[in-house]
């Protein structure tokens, strides 16, 4: 009897300490055309799910984790013409997108990490 009430209060203490808002989940965000060719066009980031986020945090990084390009948008649609901080194309190669998505209002934050395939 001790035992069940014992496991009780430490579930119920583990639930209790467990934040309000869990992170969002941002498997329906994507980036495409994939590959992607800069002298083609944009690369887009979009989440699929509709949800509205009002400030969008982008890092690039090449395959080395050296940092090519960083910014913060209002929302999605965020778009990418392939250049680095410098003004310059890219090379080809395979790049890391880490998208970081807030809605201030309702307090939803997500993080996620996309590769592209950039190719001439």
């Amino acid at each position: 009897m001790k035992k069940k009430l014992l496991t009780s209060f430490i579930i119920g203490f583990i639930v209790s300490l467990a934040p309000a808002s869990y992170p969002y989940n941002m498997i329906t965000v994507i980036a495409y055309p994939i590959p992607y060719n800069p002298h083609f066009g944009v690369l887009k980031i979009e989440d699929k799910s509709g949800i509205t986020f009002n400030k969008i945090k982008i890092h690039i990084y090449d395959i080395n984790g050296d940092d090519v390009y960083s910014g913060t948008f209002p929302g999605y649609p965020v778009i990418w013409n392939g250049r680095n901080e410098r003004g310059t194309t890219v090379s080809p190669g395979m790049y890391i997108i880490k998208v970081e998505a807030e809605n201030i209002l309702t307090g939803l934050y997500g993080k996620k990490l996309i590769r592209i395939l950039v190719q001439y």
